[in-house]
């Protein structure tokens, strides 16, 4: 078994107010064994269970009534990806909603193992989702438990757009999303993740990335995203694992090996 030593947030469980919530800071031992090959293999029932296809596409169309350019975390919502970004068969359960890239199922997915196969806590899991673009990934992930900070230079796309979609949520639905939003990369520098996740820029912030708390790392074409000391760093203390399109960094010492 691998040891993870990330420590409880301060985020609530999903659905029930701030306030309501015990704040517990002391440290949490997770444990999981892994088998990369497995764990990254697309189980649709999972998906369903967890992410149902029809709550995907009823969550869509709530935030297209507020976003007017697509990019980063999502594909155009009108359209498939263009066909270098999926270069092999995705499920059609899973791109009908066409709510997220190809590129980021796999990522989902080891994070649904998580909850579904490891019975992890996931109030307990810090993830960092780095060019969150739309959110879309967030909202869900923040909705199934996970402690969630998003950030983006939003070259692309309003800030407000996506504030004001969450908001339609919480107005018309009662969930108040608790995603920790933050802008400055030197705030972001000072914090402590676990999962870093690339959905859509270039995360080549050093600090950020040699984290010593970061134990696992999702990203594209990390040669070409990441920067030659990341790089370095990342192969000496690193185990590299390539998923057919996406790329997953595991810390050698919270995974002592047992990547299989």
């Amino acid at each position: 078994m691998t040891s993870w030593n990330s420590y409880s947030s301060k985020r609530p469980q999903p659905q029930q107010p701030k306030d309501e919530q015990p704040k517990d800071n002391t440290p949490l031992k997770l444990s999981i064994s892994t088998d990369a090959t497995e764990d990254f293999k697309i189980n649709l029932p999972m998906f369903e269970k967890y992410l149902p296809t029809k709550e995907r596409i009823r969550i869509k169309e709530i935030a297209c009534k507020h976003l007017v350019a697509m990019n980063g975390a999502t594909r155009y919502m009108d359209m498939k990806a263009e066909e270098s970004w999926h270069p092999f068969e995705w499920p059609k359960e899973l791109t009908d909603p066409q709510d997220i890239y190809e590129i980021n199922f796999r990522p989902m997915q080891y994070l649904l193992n998580l909850i579904g196969k490891y019975n992890m806590d996931p109030r307990k899991v810090r993830i960092l989702c780095w060019g969150c673009g739309p959110a879309i990934i967030d909202y869900h992930l923040d909705k199934l438990g996970f402690n969630m900070t998003s950030h983006d230079n939003w070259s692309q796309l309003g800030k407000p757009q996506v504030i004001n979609w969450l908001k339609d949520i919480e107005d018309t639905e009662g969930y108040k999303h608790t995603i920790n939003f933050v802008d400055d990369v030197e705030l972001l520098c000072d914090m402590d993740f676990d999962i870093l996740y690339d959905t859509g820029n270039r995360m080549d912030i050093e600090r950020v990335v040699q984290n010593p708390n970061v134990k696992l790392i999702f990203t594209w074409l990390p040669e070409d995203r990441m920067g030659g000391t990341n790089i370095t760093y990342l192969k000496e203390n690193f185990t590299r694992k390539n998923f057919n399109g996406i790329v997953a960094f595991f810390n050698n010492d919270h995974f002592k090996g047992r990547i299989s």
